[in-house]
């Protein structure tokens, strides 16, 4: 299926930009970022004096301080801040929601924060896929998630019961993509990818490779404790003899 990216470019809007270093974000989620660059705090400090909106993307080099408009990946989250609170030791701490893709065309400026240029993203795609083949898609990754977490406790136990209440695909991939102990560029190809089935293509061979090794690391955890039981017993029956 030919993946159709279509952008409401009669919608072009100019906001404060945020880069991520070393994260990436996906629509429909509530989060929170503490942030200490001051391109950072100053982007937040301009949206907060307008309408709070914000697009966030992610940094391709993590490392630089200052990073221009090809440092940058262009496909990000409109966002908006709801809350701002100011830390110790001129940290800065936001919650946000972020809202649906975009697309970074250009940056207005770098300097005292990014400014851009974006454009929202709508997708025809979701049309292309029946009702009966969404259920079956959210089913599936439903219980592959819940097989994932059975490998990972840990791991995103608090959205579990927003994602088996939630029935709109595209949104249950994004969460689950957000809540998969995964480098950030494993997500950025999620947000990425505007095709609904190839993104569920895409969860699903996430998903799948984390449960298997997962189960790999538990078999090789019991070898290394059936050996160290067995140096402990050796042991024990040589200071008995």
């Amino acid at each position: 299926m030919e993946e159709r990216r279509v952008m409401e470019e009669d919608r072009i809007m100019n906001m404060p930009v945020i880069a991520l270093q070393g994260m990436s974000v996906l629509p429909g989620m509530l989060i929170h970022l503490d942030v200490s660059r001051d391109i950072t705090k100053n982007a937040i400090e301009a949206a907060m004096a307008t309408d709070g909106k914000v697009f966030i993307t992610s940094q391709k080099n993590e490392e630089k301080d200052l990073p221009s408009f090809f440092d940058l990946y262009e496909v990000g989250v409109v966002s908006k801040i709801r809350q701002e609170v100011k830390l110790k030791d001129d940290v800065v701490r936001v919650m946000v929601s972020t809202r649906k893709r975009g697309n970074l065309i250009s940056l207005n400026q770098t300097k005292p924060y990014l400014q851009g240029d974006i454009v929202p993203y709508t997708n025809e795609n979701e049309d292309l896929l029946s009702p009966v083949e969404k259920e079956a898609m959210c089913r599936n990754i439903k219980e592959l998630y819940d097989a994932y977490l059975g490998q990972n406790p840990r791991a995103g136990r608090s959205i579990v019961e927003r994602i088996r209440k939630t029935d709109d695909l595209g949104l249950v991939l994004d969460l689950i993509a957000m809540n998969i102990l995964v480098n950030y560029k494993k997500r950025q190809e999620v947000l990425e990818c505007l095709d609904l089935e190839k993104r569920y293509d895409i969860v699903t061979s996430i998903l799948m490779e984390e449960v298997n090794i997962s189960k790999f690391r538990e078999v090789y955890k019991n070898k290394v404790r059936e050996e160290v039981d067995k140096n402990q017993k050796e042991y024990f029956l040589r200071e008995q003899m």
